[in-house]
């Protein structure tokens, strides 16, 4: 993301689409964060926990899609977030095989 985001960043005109993506940035930093704890749960078979920071790290995402969500702009990021989800559903769905056994 921050590659992508500082590529983004210098092309935007508008103050409030640049204070956006800066949020995103915040907000994507902030779930870094809690997969790496996620991962770290996960790793000491804390399962719940994982999930549980899984969770956390998804509505990060989602609240950067959210700065955009009431603006006509679509996010230049979009695509990113929904990669975030995907991927905490499928670490929901090994989480679950592992859990199932």
């Amino acid at each position: 993301m921050q590659h992508t985001k500082g590529g983004i960043l210098n092309t935007l005109t508008d103050p409030l689409d640049k204070t956006r993506l800066q949020n995103c940035q915040t907000d994507f930093n902030e779930a870094l964060v809690k997969f790496n704890a996620a991962y770290a749960a996960a790793s000491s078979t804390s399962y719940t926990e994982a999930t549980n920071l899984l969770t956390e790290a998804a509505l990060k995402s989602v609240e950067c899609e959210n700065e955009y969500s009431l603006s006509s702009n679509e996010s230049p990021i979009s695509d990113t977030t929904n990669k975030v989800g995907k991927l905490v559903f499928i670490t929901y769905v090994i989480v679950g095989e592992i859990t199932s056994t």
